[in-house]
């Protein structure tokens, strides 16, 4: 694929990565304890003023030397040992994934498109982190923003309200909730597909439906072979926000929807740069665990039962009964599935 960067990619977000989800960090071999003051040594210990019984009296020379030899590879082991548990490398403020794209990590997985026509800044609930992002893109171009490209709507929670000077705003039209104000609607709002240019770059929109929100949008660049899925792909179990128009159903829709484009790097709305492969592995589980909230229905479990009987282990989301998918998903889901609350 054309200046997609990928290798830098790759070896600019290793250290953000870290480990994956479900994978612990394998236990260290503690030291045996010491032996307490006035402890009787193991009988089979020798005793620590007792010279080996292959030592040559006088050899100092030797015996040092293998002192030494065993303090330095204990120094080595426990070097190696500090080495691997040391904390990652935070991740880059600007990660460049191909030729004039460049994603934010520490802005919510803002993307930039950078041409010499302008500037495209895709992600959500970029107001946020209006400032942050003004001051990286600063770094790469003089460039202003042309257009600010939302990926989902959550009705009356949006922040379209504050965009950067000079830009157009876009997002998928849907979204649930009426905004509280008129000033917080996009400026142009579409239903199905768009593409915009800026210069020879071209940019597609698509309209998914709702799935993850009450509207998912993704984000195209095709001469770069990446898109921008928004939170239709994450590193976690799913939030659906079923206040704003969002459902099971909907969201494997737009999975197909989205894998039904040409691509091989995915942005999510948060963790890593994606392969389209994720993208596959992640409807995968969420349509097996459809299937396994239709199972519960159908032995009828109750809803309030269903978190206790629910296996999601092996498929990456542990269940927190403090987390979002406990609170607000799954019993929304469950309602979904059973076709009504």
């Amino acid at each position: 694929m054309q200046g997609r960067g990928l290798a830098l990619a790759v070896l600019a977000a290793a250290a953000w990565i870290g480990e994956p989800a479900g994978r612990q960090n394998t236990p260290r071999q503690d030291a045996p304890p010491p032996v307490e003051a006035g402890a009787a040594a193991p009988q089979d210990a020798a005793p620590q003023d007792a010279a080996p019984q292959d030592a040559v009296e006088g050899d100092e020379t030797a015996g040092d030397t293998a002192a030494a030899d065993d303090a330095a590879a204990e120094g080595g082991a426990t070097e190696g040992a500090d080495a691997e548990d040391a904390p990652p490398e935070p991740p880059p403020e600007i990660l460049e994934i191909g030729d004039g794209l460049y994603v934010l990590p520490y802005c919510g997985n803002a993307t930039l498109r950078v041409t010499a026509d302008g500037v495209a800044l895709v992600g959500d609930r970029l107001a946020q982190y209006r400032a942050e992002i003004a001051r990286l893109l600063a770094t790469l171009t003089d460039q202003r923003i042309a257009y600010e490209l939302h990926t989902h709507r959550h009705g009356a929670d949006d922040d379209f309200a504050a965009a950067a000077p000079g830009s157009r705003r876009l997002g998928p039209v849907g979204g649930g909730a009426p905004p509280r104000e008129p000033a917080a609607t996009p400026d142009i709002v579409f239903t199905s597909r768009l593409s915009l240019f800026l210069g020879d770059a071209e940019i597609r929109l698509r309209h998914v439906g709702g799935g993850h929100s009450g509207a998912d949008a993704v984000v195209a660049f095709p001469d770069r072979g990446t898109v921008h899925a928004g939170h239709l792909v994450t590193d976690g179990p799913p939030f659906i926000d079923y206040a704003s128009g969002g459902s099971a159903g909907g969201w494997i829709q737009a999975l197909d929807d989205l894998l039904a484009l040409e691509f091989d790097t995915l942005v999510p709305g948060a963790g890593p740069v994606l392969e389209k492969g994720d993208a596959q592995a992640f409807r995968d589980r969420l349509v097996t665990l459809r299937t396994r909230i239709e199972q519960l229905v159908r032995r009828g479990v109750a809803k309030e039962d269903a978190v206790r009987r629910l296996e999601t282990t092996d498929l990456g989301w542990p269940l927190d009964p403090a987390g979002d998918f406990v609170r607000e998903t799954l019993p929304g889901l469950y309602d979904e599935v059973a076709g009504g609350p």
